[in-house]
């Protein structure tokens, strides 16, 4: 499993999609590629609907408020089925 974090470079154009590390699965959250950069999105269907500028990787995965990084990983082989329905 391949994990992300606040100042990692960015993946490699085979990772599409990563799941932001959260609790539950009620909390999903996933970064996916978006035109030339990245944006924040809840399921595939947002990501389609959404006419935003992307935002780069570094200011995607910055640290949050209070200096927590942003974790992430790959998806498993579930959420990617998971994600291709949402």
């Amino acid at each position: 499993m391949q994990y992300f974090t606040t100042g990692d470079p960015e993946p490699q154009e085979v990772v599409a999609v990563l799941l932001h590390h959260v609790r539950t699965a009620d909390e999903r959250r996933y970064l996916a590629r978006f035109q030339h950069g990245w944006r924040w999105v809840d399921s595939r269907t947002e990501l389609e609907r959404r006419d935003k500028t992307p935002l780069t990787w570094r200011f995607a995965t910055a640290a949050g408020p209070g200096g927590e990084k942003t974790e992430l990983r790959v998806l498993t082989d579930a959420e990617q089925i998971d994600w291709l329905a949402s």
